[in-house]
């Protein structure tokens, strides 16, 4: 039996060396034990399938699938027709109220000459397009806030707009998602949605529309300041097995 030191002895180099060596052998063991259970952990976690599902429904998440990008441009292309039924009605009226129809080029060349009449036909379409800008904004927020929440043609393509602060990915392909808490946008963010995307977008549209090719998710510039999603709505949707 070794004889036991006094507390005020020093160690040996020895004593020291042979202290290090075991520490490190049990910090060695304590990483290998700690990397298995965490393998352990994922591999739970990461399961496919109903399990998977019911733990992240639990957690308050919804799984969705992510719309291909023609099925934005065409819910997109339906609602601009739309709105450009409203724009062209508009158009008429402001131009039947001041007296701007014309026959030919020539009517038209002289009625521009006339400075008055120039200045009248330009505030008649500067306050076209603010009608026309308001207009889109209220068509927006009135079909985001309330229904699906979807526009005409985002309902027409199946799709909808969710507001979310969290993602889980399920797939590489980023095809389906884990989304949190996918609730239906509220007021304000229906309404500032549409004023950013109907507003700034017509200022700076490149920008704008750029975010949807560089975002992970294809979400729009204005979907990114506003915490929105725009989602596949067809049912259940059941995640895929890797």
């Amino acid at each position: 039996m070794q004889e036991e030191k006094p507390s005020g002895a020093k160690l040996t180099l020895n004593e020291l060396n042979q202290y290090f060596v075991e520490l490190k052998a049990w910090l060695d063991n304590a990483r290998a034990v700690q990397t298995v259970q965490q393998q352990s952990f994922e591999r739970e976690l990461n399961v496919q399938g109903p399990l998977q599902e019911s733990v992240y429904r639990h957690l308050g998440y919804t799984l969705y699938a992510i719309p291909p990008l023609w099925k934005r441009l065409l819910a997109e292309a339906v609602d601009f027709a739309i709105l450009f039924g409203f724009k062209l009605y508009l158009t008429f009226i402001v131009f039947h109220n001041l007296e701007f129809a014309v026959d030919d080029g020539d009517e038209f060349l002289s009625l521009l000459e006339d400075p008055q009449k120039a200045m009248e036909m330009s505030t008649g379409l500067a306050v076209l397009e603010i009608v026309y800008r308001a207009i889109a904004c209220l068509y927006e927020t009135y079909f985001l806030y309330n229904g699906q929440p979807a526009t005409p043609g985002k309902i027409l393509l199946g799709l909808r707009v969710v507001c979310i602060s969290d993602v889980i990915e399920v797939d590489q392909q980023h095809r389906f998602l884990y989304l949190y808490p996918a609730s239906r946008p509220n007021l304000k963010v229906a309404f500032c949605r549409a004023v950013v995307k109907n507003v700034l977008l017509g200022v700076v549209m490149f920008p704008m529309c750029f975010g949807m090719f560089i975002s992970r998710y294809k979400r729009t510039v204005y979907d990114l300041l506003v915490g929105t999603i725009v989602v596949e709505h067809r049912g259940p949707v059941r995640a895929p097995n890797n």
